[in-house]
C-alpha cells in the first residue's frame, strides 16, 4: 500500500511541496514505465472522490514509445469509477518512488490512458521510502485480546502493509486506532522474523479484504545487556561486504560494511531505498572478506540512524547485531579483528607445534619437574597438540602473540563442561614478556566478551587454575577477584593436589564407603555445604546442575577426534553423604597438568570421612582411568591438611561468571595493559 502524498493530499505532510513542471524529462518517465512493463511490476493510480476519499488501484503499463501510455487494471475494479476523478500516479521500481500527475485522457473499467506531454512532479514526494512486495509472510495483529490474522502485502523500512481477509472484518470495529498494536510476522516455515509494537498509520477497505498500514515504533533496540566495555569497532581494508536473503521479500541483498566488531556490523542506509526494519530477524547472513572467505551468522537489525547527507538526502546507517555464529566463523572473525588491532596477534591460526613446544620450554612454562611428568607420554602429547593446533577446533581456542615471527605469548581455552571453558597454558617469554602475557590474555578476554552472548559458544563460566606462588596469575586473576569482592561474580577456591598411584596404593576396603550416582538430595547437600564454606562459583562451573548435558560434551569431543567423559558420584559413609566427586576422563595432554583428566573431590562431612575412607573412595574411582597416576584435587584444602594427605601442591580454582562479571574483568585487563605499556615506554626511553 503506497503513500499517496502529492500537492493537495496529506500523505507526506511535513515537507514543502512545490511543482516542478519539467523537472523530470519525458524520457525518464517513459524508460521507467517500460522497465515496469518488462519486469511485470504494477504502478498505482490514485483516484479521489468529491468527499476527499482516495482509492488506489494497481495497473500494468503497456509498452510506451511516445507521449501516451495505456495502463490495464489488475484486478479490474468491481464497482463503477464514475464517482472518482484522477489524482496522480505512483511509479515504484523497488528503489525510488516517482509521484507523477499527467493528464488522464480516458478511463473505463478495463484501463486508463494518460497523456505524458505535460507532467507535474512533487519535489517532496520525489524520493520516498521504497516499498517491496512481501513473499509468503503470515501476519498476526493483536490488541487488548483482539487478534487479526492476515498476510504481509508489502513493506518498507518505515511501515508494513497487512492484508486482513473479510472473515475478520467484524473485529475491526473493536480495535482502538489510536492505541498501540503488536505485530508478529512468520515465514512459510513458521519461523518468527519480526515482532514489535506498531501504530496504525492507515486503513483501507478493498473488495474482499482490508489493508492496514502499521508503522513500527522502535528505531533502536537493546538486544543484549548494555556493557561498559563494548566490542571495539574496526574499519577494515579491503572493505568487507554483507550478503543476505531478505526474510520478508526473499530478495538477495548486498551491502558494504562501514565498520565491524565481534558483536555486529553497521551498514550504509539510504532512507528511500532501505527495506531493513529495526527488530527484523535474519537467519542467514554472510560477511565476505575476500572472494570465497566469509563468516556466517544469524543476525537482527537493532538500530537505524538517519541524517541529511551533503546532497540533502536522508542517509544514515543501519546496525546489525550477531545473534549466533558457528565456531569456525567466531574464530575467523576474532582473528581478523585481532590482526586489525595488532598485526602480531593471532586467534586460532594454524600453529607450527614444533615452534610452540620450543616456546613452552624456553619460556619456562614446561619446567624440569613438569617435563619429567610429561616424559612418559611424550608421543601422545605431541600427537594431541598436532591435532589441536591445526586451526579451529570445536573444543578449543588458542591465542598467540608474535615478535619477529616467533611466538612470545600464548593462552588457550578448552570447552570442559556445558557452559564452562578452561582458560589455561598461559605463557610468555622473550622481549617484553609481561606485555606479551597481558596481550594474549586481552585477546582471549575480547573473544569471550564478543562471543559469550552467542548460544553456540556455550560461554557462561571461565575456569582457570594457578599456583598461589605464581606471581603473574596471582596478580591478574587473584587481584581482580580481590578488587571485585563479589564471590557470586568471581571466586577463588584453594584445592589440594596430589597424584594417586593406583597400583601401589590399594586402600579399597569393602563396605567402608558406598559410591553411587548422586540424587537430588545429594546435590542439594553438597551445594549447601559449599555455600557455607565458600559461597563461590566452582560447583556451578563444574556443571553440578547440568549433569544431564555431560553427554553432549562427550559427543562434541568425539566429533573433533578427541575424548572426554564426565561422571559424578555421591560418596557415603555409614549411609550419610560425606563427599561429592566429579570424575573427568580426557585425552592425555589436553591440559599439561592433568587437570582435564582428574578426580575433583568435594568433602561434605570432614568428620565422617576419615583418611582410610577417603583413600578407599579415591581407589574405587581411579578404576575409570587407564593411567597408573591419577590427579586428585581435594576441596577444601584444609581437609587434606587435617587428614595429612600426600599433598604435592596447592591450586587456586578461579571462576568468572562472564554474564555478571565479564565487563568488570575487561576493564581491569585494560588498566593492566595500559600500565604495562607505560612502563615499557618509560624503560625503552631511558
Amino acid at each position: 500500500m503506497e503513500n499517496t502524498g502529492l500537492p493537495g493530499s496529506n500523505g507526506n505532510g511535513q515537507e514543502k511541496n512545490r511543482i516542478l513542471s519539467s523537472a523530470l524529462k519525458l524520457r525518464k518517465i517513459v524508460n521507467r514505465l517500460n522497465y515496469l512493463n518488462f519486469s511485470g511490476m504494477p504502478l498505482s493510480v490514485v483516484l479521489r472522490s468529491s468527499t476527499g476519499a482516495t482509492l488506489s488501484l494497481k495497473a500494468h503499463p503497456e509498452p510506451c514509445c511516445g507521449t501516451s501510455v495505456q495502463c490495464r487494471w489488475d484486478p479490474r475494479p468491481q464497482a463503477s469509477l464514475a464517482a472518482f476523478s484522477f489524482s496522480h500516479i505512483l511509479v515504484n521500481d523497488g528503489h525510488e518512488f516517482l509521484a507523477v500527475r499527467p493528464r488522464c485522457a480516458e478511463m473505463d473499467t478495463a484501463s486508463a490512458t494518460f497523456d505524458l506531454s505535460e507532467l507535474e512532479i512533487s519535489e517532496g514526494s520525489l524520493r520516498m521510502p521504497a516499498r517491496s512486495k512481501a513473499s509468503g509472510i503470515e501476519a498476526v495483529v493483536t490488541q487488548h485480546g483482539i487478534m487479526l490474522e492476515g498476510v504481509l502485502n508489502d513493506f518498507s523500512a518505515m511501515s508494513f502493509g497487512v492484508a486482513v481477509p473479510e472473515t475478520f472484518s467484524h473485529l475491526l470495529n473493536f480495535i482502538n486506532r489510536e492505541d498501540t498494536f503488536h505485530l508478529s510476522l512468520r515465514n512459510s516455515g513458521r519461523e518468527i522474523v519480526y515482532t514489535g509494537e506498531c501504530t496504525l498509520a492507515g486503513m483501507r477497505a478493498e473488495q474482499d479484504l482490508t489493508l492496514l498500514v502499521f508503522a513500527p515504533r522502535l528505531t533502536a533496540l537493546s538486544r543484549f545487556r548494555r556493557k561498559e566495555m563494548r566490542s571495539e569497532r574496526h574499519r577494515l581494508h579491503p572493505t568487507p561486504h554483507i550478503s543476505l536473503r531478505h526474510p520478508l521479500s526473499g530478495e538477495e541483498l548486498s551491502f558494504r560494511v562501514l565498520d565491524i566488531s565481534g558483536a555486529g556490523v553497521s551498514l550504509p542506509d539510504t532512507a528511500d531505498r532501505s527495506t531493513l526494519v529495526v527488530g527484523m530477524l535474519i537467519n542467514e547472513v554472510s560477511i565476505e572478506f575476500t572472494r570465497g572467505i566469509a563468516a556466517r551468522c544469524r543476525a537482527q537489525v537493532v538500530y537505524r540512524e538517519t541524517e541529511q547527507s551533503e546532497a540533502g538526502r536522508p542517509d544514515g546507517r543501519i546496525g546489525i547485531a550477531f545473534l549466533d555464529m558457528p565456531a569456525e566463523s567466531q574464530a575467523f572473525l576474532a582473528d581478523v579483528l585481532a590482526r586489525a588491532k595488532d598485526s602480531r596477534s593471532h586467534v586460532c591460526a594454524p600453529v607450527d607445534t614444533n615452534e610452540l613446544w620450543r616456546f613452552f620450554f624456553e619460556s619456562g612454562f614446561v619446567y624440569p619437574e613438569k617435563y619429567h611428568h610429561l616424559l612418559k607420554s611424550r608421543e601422545r602429547f605431541q600427537e594431541v597438540y598436532d591435532r589441536l593446533y591445526r586451526g579451529v577446533s570445536s573444543i578449543g581456542r588458542h591465542f598467540t602473540h608474535h615478535d619477529r615471527d616467533e611466538i612470545n605469548g600464548h593462552i588457550s581455552m578448552l570447552h570442559v563442561h556445558d557452559r564452562t571453558w578452561l582458560l589455561h597454558h598461559h605463557a610468555a617469554g622473550g622481549r617484553a614478556e609481561s606485555r606479551a602475557g597481558i596481550a594474549v590474555l586481552c585477546q582471549a578476554a575480547s573473544y569471550i566478551n564478543d562471543c559469550h552472548n552467542l548460544p553456540s559458544s556455550h560461554i557462561r563460566y571461565i575456569l582457570s587454575y594457578f599456583r598461589p606462588e605464581n606471581r603473574f596469575p596471582a596478580r591478574v586473576f587473584g587481584g581482580f577477584e580481590q578488587r571485585l569482592g563479589d564471590r557470586k561474580r568471581c571466586s577463588r577456591d584453594t584445592g589440594a593436589y596430589f597424584l594417586f598411584r593406583s597400583r601401589t596404593c590399594n586402600h579399597t576396603v569393602r563396605g567402608l564407603v558406598e559410591i553411587t550416582a548422586p540424587g537430588r538430595h545429594d546435590i542439594e547437600a553438597v551445594t549447601g555445604s559449599y555455600a557455607e564454606t565458600s559461597g563461590g562459583l566452582l560447583l556451578q562451573s563444574l556443571g553440578i546442575q547440568d549433569a544431564g548435558r555431560d553427554q553432549g560434551i562427550g559427543e562434541l569431543y568425539r566429533a573433533a577426534g578427541f575424548s572426554r567423559v564426565v561422571r559424578r558420584f555421591a560418596v557415603r559413609t555409614a549411609g550419610r553423604l560425606s563427599a561429592y566427586a566429579v570424575v573427568s576422563v580426557s585425552d592425555t595432554g589436553l591440559n599439561l597438568s592433568g587437570l582435564t583428566s582428574c578426580i575433583q573431590f568435594f568433602v561434605v562431612d570432614p568428620e565422617g570421612l576419615g583418611r582410610e575412607e577417603f583413600f578407599s573412595a579415591v581407589s574405587e574411582l581411579s578404576r575409570y582411568y587407564e593411567e597408573e597416576e591419577v590427579p586428585v584435587m581435594v576441596y577444601p584444602a584444609s581437609y587434606a591438611q587435617a587428614k595429612e594427605l600426600p599433598v604435592e601442591k596447592l591450586y587456586e580454582a578461579w571462576v568468572l561468571d562472564v554474564h555478571e562479571g565479564g565487563d568488570s574483568f575487561m576493564r581491569y585487563l585494560e588498566e593492566l595493559l595500559t600500565r604495562g605499556k607505560a612502563r615499557y615506554e618509560r624503560r625503552i626511553h631511558k
